[in-house]
């Protein structure tokens, strides 16, 4: 493979990478909650805090918690970086909560076990691309960029 040099890293087509915001200022997050209402702890705060309100065989926390994300955005799960100090995990390290999906959000998680009512993780509402995908013939047929196939830490030397 031939090595990259290119001098402009502008995505031609970042015109085309918007989200459909206006979807949120029109209707919201819509949430049911089974425990604690859907808050953030400071008004400024990234993600809406996610509390333990069921455990199952100490391998899945229930929060109580069934959303309507708006088409366009999709919910990130993340642990409290507290409770990651303790050796909470959680089994697929970010959970995706897609916006048509209406069940329960629930935590596969492993390490240390949060007492019931805890603040356990995060929901953050991000963007998420709608847009399809178009099948190159071969990898010659990518754009170049300067960092190319550069991988595992190549920015960072």
């Amino acid at each position: 493979m031939e090595s990259y040099d290119v001098e402009c890293n502008e995505y031609e087509y970042s015109s085309n990478l918007e989200a459909d915001t206006h979807h949120f200022d029109e209707v919201g997050l819509r949430y049911v909650s089974d425990g604690p209402p859907l808050e953030r702890a400071t008004s400024t705060a990234g993600g809406y805090d996610l509390y333990a309100y069921s455990n199952r065989n100490g391998e899945v926390i229930g929060t109580g918690i069934y959303c309507e994300i708006p088409p366009g955005w999709v919910g990130m799960i993340v642990p409290r970086s507290s409770l990651g100090a303790k050796g909470f995990k959680l089994k697929n390290t970010v959970g995706v909560i897609d916006s048509d999906y209406r069940g329960e959000i629930k935590l596969a998680y492993e390490g240390f076990t949060p007492e019931l009512g805890d603040r356990v993780a995060q929901l953050v509402i991000v963007p998420c691309w709608q847009g399809g995908a178009t099948q190159m013939v071969s990898i010659d047929d990518l754009s170049t960029t300067a960092r190319g196939a550069g991988g595992f830490g190549s920015t960072g030397t």
